[in-house]
């Protein structure tokens, strides 16, 4: 009796395990692709909506002009509007969706616009089924093609699409986000008593170094504000206006004093439900003292010839200081290095060589954050330098390093 119920739980067992595999088998060969993602998506480079205007610099001018400035095109000098407007965005009647997207600022051709789309995205490649946008949207018949080209795999009509112009400021050193077009087909979300799908709308921009989080305190962001907009209407804006469009981002800066290539440009949309409540989530956002006085100290160097000015003499004085501490550590480095060499005792070698590092460093600070770069030194090669070794070896060490510089 207890081997026919042993046999008949092994047997079922070994039924149900066969059934199941059998199951497995059969779920392996239905697999179906996914449905597209929903999202907001960034692409930066080239421009899609309008074509470049013939007075700016060239490409490779301003590819060249920009490595110049930037060392290797990491910003990181600016107000933190993108890490302001998260945190306001939670406590308004305010949706907000982010996207992101990398890229190199040593590519061959220089970011020219930057785009960006919320929608419905394909993750295997470009749609098969054609669409396009509604008439009078002001992009061109073949908008989709050029989408795709960027990697950015439409599943169909987009909610949103925003292209802004990317303008140098003439010393290649900041750079705002200029709007050309904005499309509004569709809200993020909406409310049940309150159905409306008007919506004033803020788009917030930073771009940041690897490793780095764009809502940190001391990351950028430039703002453009796009004003009220209700489904299927086109915002366009004018480009062919002197100096500076009033609808264009605060400067943000370029920082010489990094030295990473790779980017990635972060970029926060966000929709309230009426005006007051934007005026209300904008006046948070740009209240904040640190932002204010940024702000005020931008508008001063723009409008005011004096201050843009006298903005331009605290630079050329603190260049000058940084090559004159520069120029002051470098024979004091030479110094100490050939006083390490003779010294004969070794608590006085030593001294000397810790004086020698002292003044490396201090030569190192100050040149990193110069236009022209020297690069005598580097982190790697101060710390390379020990200090703690025997006798013969620090006077060895420093009569290389003296070698080095002669």
């Amino acid at each position: 009796m207890i081997q026919k119920r042993l046999f008949t739980v092994f047997g079922g067992a070994l039924l149900l395990a066969g059934c199941s595999n059998k199951n497995i088998h059969q779920d392996m060969h239905e697999f179906k692709q996914a449905d597209p993602v929903s999202g907001l998506q960034v692409a930066i480079g080239k421009c899609i909506s309008f074509t470049p205007l013939t007075d700016q610099k060239s490409n490779d001018e301003q590819t060249r002009s920009f490595l110049a400035a930037a060392a290797a095109g990491a910003i990181s000098q600016g107000v933190n509007l993108l890490g302001k407007a998260l945190t306001k965005a939670g406590e308004s009647k305010t949706w907000s969706i982010r996207g992101s997207r990398n890229f190199e600022s040593m590519a061959s051709d220089f970011p020219q616009c930057v785009q960006v789309v919320r929608g419905r995205f394909n993750t295997r490649g470009p749609a098969d089924e054609h669409w396009a946008l509604p008439l009078g949207s002001n992009w061109p018949a073949d908008t989709k093609s050029r989408l795709d080209e960027s990697g950015l795999y439409l599943a169909g009509v987009p909610e949103f699409l925003f292209e802004g112009r990317i303008v140098l400021s003439e010393d290649s050193k900041a750079f705002t986000i200029r709007p050309v077009v904005a499309n509004y087909i569709a809200p993020i979300d909406t409310r049940f008593l309150r159905p409306s799908k008007v919506r004033t709308s803020a788009l917030f921009f930073a771009i940041t170094p690897p490793g780095t989080n764009p809502t940190l305190e001391d990351n950028p962001a430039a703002a453009v504000s796009l004003g009220t907009l209700e489904p299927g209407m086109t915002r366009l804006y004018k480009l062919d206006i002197p100096n500076s469009s009033p609808y264009e981002s605060p400067w943000s800066t370029l920082s010489s004093e990094d030295t990473t290539v790779p980017l990635t440009i972060t970029v926060l949309l966000t929709e309230s439900q009426n005006e007051q409540e934007f005026l209300a989530f904008m006046g948070a956002v740009l209240s904040d003292p640190d932002v204010a006085a940024a702000a005020t100290t931008e508008v001063s160097n723009r409008l005011i010839p004096s201050a843009r000015k006298a903005a331009k003499q605290v630079a050329e004085d603190k260049e000058s200081e940084l090559i004159a501490a520069r120029e002051a550590a470098y024979p004091t480095i030479r110094k100490n290095l050939a006083a390490c060499v003779s010294a004969a005792e070794p608590e006085s070698m030593r001294e000397a060589a810790n004086n020698a590092k002292a003044a490396m460093l201090a030569y190192y600070k100050a040149d990193r954050g110069t236009k022209e770069k020297t690069n005598k030194f580097s982190p790697e090669t101060i710390d390379g330098f020990r200090t703690d070794g025997n006798p013969n070896t620090l006077k060895k060490a420093c009569d290389d390093k003296l070698s080095e510089l002669q």
